[in-house]
């Protein structure tokens, strides 16, 4: 199905402005924000929606920056996620307020794995754009109110794929792509979308796929109550070793009373 979504561009977008302009960064968030707001007012499916975000890509351009060198190419990185979560707050406020908050949590998880700089850094990104790939997600889907059927989750299932496609190919968002790509593949190789297990999985989408459950299970839906927090312990910890990575889950069994506190109306 996603195949079908392919896009192409008339240019490389990577090699169109090789010398930086500070105001083009603005531009690009405002575009990306423009954009945003306009695809839930735009009769989409799956194909449109994400033409449209297509055009979010654009950043890399605006921001101005030669991608080079690899420390050219980490300038991009800021610009970038600003339009994307710029871009995801104009569409669906719950789920990029759900993506803020794991941004906030990862890093104690991270932590106490022992993880460093670098890597708490591109967890941290990881865990604000595991859901950007939801923007191509038909509105009639993402903001159905009931359970989705058999059909409708399919499609709520390329969300991964979506996003990993949608972040640019450089090697500052190699190790957040991965995450965006695997944040809903499980320990035990039952997950989506390429069934993957263990440490096939990267790390930081282990922590990221705790830490989504954990949140959308304290969260309120349509057709459950929110999970209390004693509750949610209980099951991380009946998943240990089948959902969830063991490591990750006693990591996160140290800090989840360090976690902030956020309210539960986010969607997961």
């Amino acid at each position: 199905m996603l195949e079908s979504l392919s896009f192409q561009t008339p240019f490389d977008l990577r090699r169109a402005l090789p010398v930086p302009h500070p105001w083009m960064v603005g531009w690009g968030v405002h575009l990306a924000l423009l954009l945003a707001q306009g695809l839930p007012k735009t009769p989409v499916g799956l194909g449109w929606g994400i033409m449209s975000v297509v055009a979010l890509l654009l950043v890399a351009v605006v921001a101005g920056q030669s991608l080079a060198t690899a420390t050219a190419a980490a300038q991009v990185t800021a610009p970038v996620v600003a339009a994307l979560m710029a871009a995801l707050e104009a569409r669906d406020v719950q789920t990029a307020a759900h993506s803020r908050y794991l941004a906030l949590c990862a890093p104690f998880v991270g932590r106490a794995l022992g993880m460093g700089v670098q890597e708490l850094e591109e967890l941290r990104l990881g865990a604000l754009l595991h859901d950007i790939g939801k923007l191509g997600i038909p509105e009639a889907v993402l903001f159905k109110p009931g359970k989705l059927n058999e059909e409708e989750m399919g499609i709520m299932h390329l969300h991964p794929l979506i996003g990993e496609r949608l972040l640019p190919d450089l090697p500052s968002f190699a190790p957040i792509r991965q995450i965006v790509l695997a944040h809903h593949e499980r320990w035990d190789g039952r997950g989506y979308p390429n069934g993957v297990a263990g440490a096939e999985i990267p790390r930081a989408a282990r922590v990221v796929a705790l830490l989504d459950a954990v949140n959308a299970l304290e969260s309120w839906r349509p057709y459950r109550r929110a999970w209390t927090r004693a509750q949610v312990l209980t099951y991380v910890e009946a998943e240990s070793g089948k959902q969830f990575d063991p490591e990750v889950v006693a990591a996160f069994l140290r800090v989840q009373d360090q976690l902030p506190k956020m309210g539960r109306a986010a969607r997961g």
